[in-house]
């Protein structure tokens, strides 16, 4: 148990920073702080950003909710050992996390280097609310890994 409670605490910290670092740089930027853009000078290079965004959250997004259930299914909950099973549930989850603050990363980028267009903050809005269904608390470590509770 004491190893669920490590994996848990890490899962929350790395949620924490995979949420509030694009909320962070939203707000900075707003204010002027920070002013990391890209520098596309020609509208065809806009929209092929633009669209590299779009793509980037149509896949990443139904990826890290749909697809990590089926990794799931098939790597974690044939592990006998539940060790073993917590690693792999660890490991995917870091990656669904790292994907999508990816995405939400590139995405807020993108908006503040054409703020005339607002398919970035669209497609971050997107997987900012994705994120709600990636929570990785406790309890719900615990229904998944079907562990039950003393």
């Amino acid at each position: 148990m004491e190893k669920l409670k490590s994996v848990s605490v890490r899962l929350m910290v790395l949620f924490a920073f995979s949420f509030f670092l694009p909320i962070l740089y939203i707000i900075l930027s707003e204010l002027g702080i920070i002013n990391f853009v890209f520098n596309i000078e020609s509208p065809v290079a806009l929209y092929n950003y633009e669209i590299g965004g779009i793509l980037a959250t149509l896949i990443v997004v139904p990826a890290s909710l749909k697809l990590f259930y089926k990794l799931f299914t098939s790597k974690v909950e044939s592990e006998i050992s539940f060790v073993k099973a917590l690693d792999r549930y660890f490991v995917l989850s870091v990656v669904r996390l790292v994907a999508l603050f990816a995405v939400s990363m590139y995405n807020a980028v993108l908006y503040f280097t054409a703020p005339e267009s607002n398919m970035g903050i669209l497609c971050l809005c997107i997987c900012m609310i994705s994120f709600a269904f990636c929570f990785p608390s406790r309890n719900r470590i615990e229904h998944d890994l079907h562990v039950e509770k003393q």
